[in-house]
Order: structure tokens, then C-alpha cells, then sequence
């Protein structure tokens, strides 16, 4: 293979896969490996680990990326083996953002297969013009291929960590140069006789602007270099209990605007977990759909893609059960339907998401909300009805219709007493009667609903605020509101 003098940025970020064996069945282990929030199952032998990528700021045609597998080393990179297409299968470049760059090398500093380091370039020298990666987000940079090592079997459940190591990975721009690296002039010395140094000389050294090269939910992304210098210090500042905001009172006011609410993009579904430190909403045209912020020693991360499923595929509208331990939203299975997903919680953030196995995707519905038992109230798209399910031994096993006469996105109480939802463009609520009957809908008051169209009603975990969408920018296109939500008390019947 041919061989590149790349620009490569010096990184001081450490980024920590973890690969786990689930051997329920010795004969036949069942593998995840898991990136920060990507994870892929599977009881094969091979293994493919998609590694993503943010570059939104800069293009990009050079990228040197090094990973190692450490500690118990079950597993290896096939450097040596030769596919029947003669590419290297340590990687799977097909349908990736390197796909059809002119030069890609994958090399061993091991024997043993334990790391690898694959450099690749979109332009080869005076070879034929190939377009460079222009700015995206959250995209298949490459897929790692991940064996199980012959020499190593494993006997019981295993723990591997992979390390992708960015302080040996460099990313390079359209011009060749080394994107997040500031170099200063420093003195060293050349020869020392005992502690005095007899000469001297100027060395260019490279430190990483830990602002501009980051790892965040999976994924390396690149920021803006001329804000990223200060870290942004407008988004920053957010510290606290919803994004910083100051909480409205009874006039709704747009929720972290140039945070989640932006101009000239949809935003809607806002969710917030239990514990308040991490919340989804969903954005679009433009905008990459489901997002999700956390709070991290007492500073909000910039939104990034959820990608619950790890694949890519749009994602929209994530709502927690009240206990905080699943987190149910809305994709495509790959007929273009859209049908109900779940994620589970554990240590590392969120496994990767599987479609829920229920009559509950029998047709078209999104938006699932959630009682304190789990029953879980949602939207059949065809229809625009409300429709609801009882979890029953661990499944939802039947639905059925809830006698409200129209409605969607619904968002229903905890102790189920009460159900927010939208119709006609307004925002509406019903009270749950002992009869198990529901009060005729009663169109909230007119600080919430304008001659703009309001949907998307939501509550925070505490039930003090009411979360909405209105459409009040230019192509109609909607920001996320919030307001006090008292009314609920006042509106409640016999009150």
C-alpha cells in the first residue's frame, strides 16, 4: 500500500469502548461491544462496531485513527487476512463517509493483532480528484471488525476494553492542515554536561485544543475552532436544573433558545428524566432528529444525534418511564412505518435500542408516554386516536382505545387521573373520572393557545411545567415552549 505524510492532531482525549461476553450459552456466546453509547449484539464470530463522526465546522480529507484492545484479550483485528475483495478485514469501509477515498492503509504495531491504526485519504497526489468529507453530522467514519482470538478462548463471562487512542489520531483538512492543534516555540536542550545544558534548540510543539476534538455519545466530533477556543461560553454557562433557564411563570416563554429552540428548524417532544440531568427532543428540517443533552459535573453538553439504535436511522419523540429505567421512542424498522422502540438504562448510558414486541406497532403509532405502573399511553397515526396499553407479566399484551374522542401525542399523568394531548391545532386536557370514563376535553387557556398552531404537550418530571411546540416561525416551522402548569389543579373537576 502506498504510504501518506498526513497533518495528524494531538489528542489528550481517551475514549473507552467496552466488550462484553453474555455466555448464557458457553457453546454459543453472545458478544456487545459497546462505544460510548453504540452497541452491537451478536453470538458470531466476527463482530462489526461502527465508529461515528462529527464534523459540522470543517472539511475533512485525511483522518489517522488508532485503537488498542486491552486487559484480557479475547479478541483480535484481522490485519492480516485478505478478503475475497483483497481488502484488508480489520475494517468494512462499504457505505461509510470514507467510502471510495483513494487511499486507505491499516497497519499492526503488534504481532499480536491487539491494535491497529488505519489511515486514509480522500485525494491521492496528482491521482484523480476525489471529493473530500464535507460537513455532516454523526456519520459511519468506519466499521471495525472485531475476531475472536484462537489462542485466547474465553471459559466465562469476559470484560474487554478497546481504546480508540486520540492522542496518536489526526485529523486533517481540505489543505492538509492538522485540525485542533495549536503549536507554540519551545526551547530544548541538546546536550547537557552534568545539570547545565550546553546548547540549545527551537522546536516546534504541538498541544490539542481539547475544545475543538471531542468525544461525546459515541461519536468524535469536531467543533467550531474559533468558539470552541473559549468552549463556547454562551452554551457553557448552563449549569443547573433545566438547561439553566430561568422558570416561566404564566405567559409561556421559548425553552434554551439557541440551544434546543432554534430558528429556521422543528422542534418538539421534549422529555426530561427523573433525576433532571439529561433530556431528548427531537429537531428536523433541519435538524437530525432525536438529540439528547446531559448534565456533567454541573455543565450541560452540547445536543447530539440520541442514535439509540446505533444505526442512523431517524429517530423522533423519547419519553422515560417514570422510574427513569426505560426510554421509549419512535423510528422506522425499515418499511418507512413508524412503530415504538426501547432502550433500557445501565452504567454506561443506554443499551442499544430494540422495536418493542407488542400489537402496540400493529399500525402506525408514535408518542409513548407512561403511568406510574407502566401503562402506556399512545398515538395511532392513521386514525389520530389515543389509544392505550396495560403492561401485563412484563409485556404489553393488549391495547385499546381510550374513549376520548379525538387526539394525539398524549401525555398522560403519572397516577393516569389526567391526559394532556393535542387536536385542531390546540392544546387539550381531560380528567380521568371513578368510572374509569374520561370529562369532555377542555382546550387550555389562551396564553398557551394562540392563532399559531400548539402540539406536542409534555410535562417535567416534577409536574410543575408544561413542555409544547408552536409553530411561530417563518414556513411555520416551531420553537419548544414552556409555562407554569397550575391550570391542571384549577381545571380539575369539583375544583
Amino acid at each position: 500500500m502506498k504510504s501518506a505524510n498526513m497533518h495528524m492532531v494531538i489528542a489528550l482525549i481517551f475514549i473507552l469502548g467496552t466488550i462484553i461476553w453474555a455466555a448464557d450459552d458457553p457453546q454459543n456466546p453472545r458478544v456487545t461491544i459497546s462505544l460510548g453509547n453504540v452497541e452491537v449484539s451478536s453470538n458470531d464470530s466476527v463482530i462489526v462496531l461502527p465508529v461515528y463522526f462529527s464534523n459540522p465546522y470543517d472539511t475533512v480529507s485525511g483522518v489517522e485513527l488508532h485503537v488498542r484492545i486491552e486487559e484480557n484479550r479475547h479478541v483480535v483485528f484481522a490485519i492480516d487476512d485478505i478478503g475475497e475483495d483483497g481488502l484488508v478485514e480489520a475494517i468494512d469501509t462499504s457505505g461509510t463517509l470514507i467510502s471510495g477515498w483513494e487511499w486507505v492503509g491499516v497497519n499492526s504495531g503488534e504481532e499480536n493483532q491487539y491494535d491497529f491504526m488505519l489511515a486514509t485519504m480522500a485525494d491521492w497526489p496528482d491521482g484523480t480528484v476525489t471529493q473530500p468529507l464535507y460537513p455532516q453530522e454523526r456519520g459511519v467514519l468506519v466499521k471495525l471488525v472485531f475476531r475472536q482470538d484462537d489462542l485466547f478462548p474465553f471459559t466465562m463471562d469476559t470484560h474487554i476494553k478497546a481504546v480508540i487512542e486520540t492522542e496518536r489520531t489526526g485529523i486533517s483538512d481540505y489543505s492538509g492542515n492538522s485540525i485542533g492543534v495549536v503549536t507554540t516555540i519551545e526551547k530544548q536542550c541538546e546536550r547537557y554536561v552534568g545539570d547545565s545544558c550546553l546548547s540549545w534548540k527551537k522546536v516546534r510543539v504541538g498541544k490539542l485544543d481539547t475544545t475543538v476534538v471531542k468525544f461525546r455519545h459515541g461519536s468524535i466530533s469536531i467543533v467550531d475552532e474559533l468558539l470552541s477556543t473559549k468552549l463556547n461560553p454562551d452554551f457553557l454557562a448552563l449549569e443547573g436544573a433545566y438547561l439553566g433557564q430561568t422558570p416561566p411563570d404564566s405567559i409561556p416563554e421559548i425553552f434554551a433558545p439557541g440551544i434546543v429552540s432554534k430558528q429556521g428548524s422543528y422542534e418538539y417532544g421534549l422529555a426530561i428524566s427523573p433525576d433532571g440531568d439529561e433530556i431528548f427532543f427531537t429537531t428536523s428540517k433541519p435538524g437530525d432528529g432525536l438529540m439528547v443533552t446531559q448534565q456533567i459535573d454541573s455543565v450541560w453538553t452540547n445536543p447530539v444525534m440520541a442514535n439509540l439504535k446505533g444505526d442512523g436511522i431517524w429517530e423522533f419523540e423519547a419519553f422515560y418511564t417514570v422510574d427513569g429505567q426505560k426510554l421509549y421512542f419512535s423510528s422506522h424498522p425499515g418499511d418507512w412505518k413508524s412503530r415504538i422502540w426501547v432502550s433500557e438504562k445501565i452504567s454506561s448510558g443506554w443499551s442499544k435500542a430494540k422495536i418493542l414486541e407488542s400489537p402496540v406497532n400493529s399500525a402506525d403509532v408514535f408518542w409513548a408516554t407512561f403511568t406510574a405502573d407502566r401503562t402506556m399511553y399512545f398515538t395511532n397515526i392513521n386514525e389520530s386516536m389515543i389509544y392505550r396499553s396495560k403492561l401485563d407479566d412484563g409485556y404489553y399484551k393488549e391495547i385499546e382505545k381510550v374513549n376520548i374522542s379525538y387526539g394525539a401525542h398524549p401525555f398522560i399523568a403519572p397516577d393516569e387521573s389526567f391526559v394532556l394531548f393535542n387536536g385542531e391545532g390546540d392544546l387539550f386536557i381531560s380528567y380521568r373520572l371513578d368510572d374509569n370514563t374520561w370529562t369532555e376535553p377542555q382546550k387550555l387557556n389562551d396564553n398557551i393557545n394562540t392563532a399559531f398552531m400548539e402540539t406536542c404537550p409534555s410535562l417535567s418530571p416534577d409536574g410543575r411545567y408544561l413542555f409544547f411546540s408552536r409553530y411561530d416561525e417563518p414556513e411555520k416551522k416551531s420553537n419548544i415552549y414552556w409555562v407554569k402548569a397550575d391550570f391542571i389543579e384549577r381545571f380539575r373537576p369539583g375544583q
